[in-house]
């Protein structure tokens, strides 16, 4: 496994795995039905608030990699969005 994949946090992991279920299981892409037709069953979100990594911080990166935004207060104070 690189270094860069293992320091990765769970939840990232957790989030990609929900946004597919959600996609898999939206009545929108018809996946259902599919699923329904060829497995004889349907898909279901697997990842709940009780199952899944609490978001416990504001910040969870390392506090040396972070850089600074640009500040947009200037461009709103003229006037500019």
């Amino acid at each position: 496994m690189h270094e860069e994949q293992a320091e990765q946090p769970i939840r990232s992991y957790q989030d990609a795995l929900k946004l597919f279920c959600d996609y898999i299981t939206s009545p929108y892409y018809q996946w259902p039905e599919v699923c329904e037709a060829r497995f004889g069953t349907h898909p279901v979100q697997v990842c709940h608030e009780w199952n899944t990594v609490a978001h416990l911080t504001d910040y969870e990166g390392r506090p040396g990699r972070r850089r600074r935004c640009p500040s947009s207060e200037g461009a709103v104070r003229q006037g500019r969005p």
